[in-house]
């Protein structure tokens, strides 16, 4: 299921991961919900929370903090920004929280983004 997914993509970015904490599937009658924490070899964290229904991605929120759990950029699409292009995907820049429209929307292109930004 879901866990296995994404322990096999973790796997592909072993070089920017430390590793995965408090890992949960919650299965419920429409589908499932993913929750974890990444840690990352820069002492930064990803928290992770996915919606999945009928095997689709519905909803996502993926917050990257620093190590002294600052915000560095976070990722969901949330129907609260309306103005946005893109909406309802979008981001969070920094602890000023200003809003961006997001072309990363799932973990593999937020894993990406990250081991990019850490490693350049």
């Amino acid at each position: 299921m879901r866990t296995k997914e994404v322990r096999k993509l973790l796997k592909e970015y072993a070089h920017v991961v430390l590793t995965v904490e408090e890992e949960k599937l919650e299965v419920r009658r429409y589908g499932f919900i993913y929750r974890a924490k990444v840690l990352f070899v820069d002492g930064s964290i990803l928290h992770i929370n996915e919606v999945w229904i009928g095997g689709e991605l519905k909803k996502y929120r993926y917050y990257w903090l620093d190590p002294d759990d600052k915000l560095i950029i976070g990722w969901d699409n949330a129907p609260h920004h309306k103005k946005v292009e893109g909406f309802p995907d979008h981001k969070h820049l920094g602890a000023k929280h200003t809003i961006e429209p997001s072309l990363e929307r799932n973990l593999t292109d937020i894993l990406l983004t990250i081991a990019n930004a850490i490693f350049g």
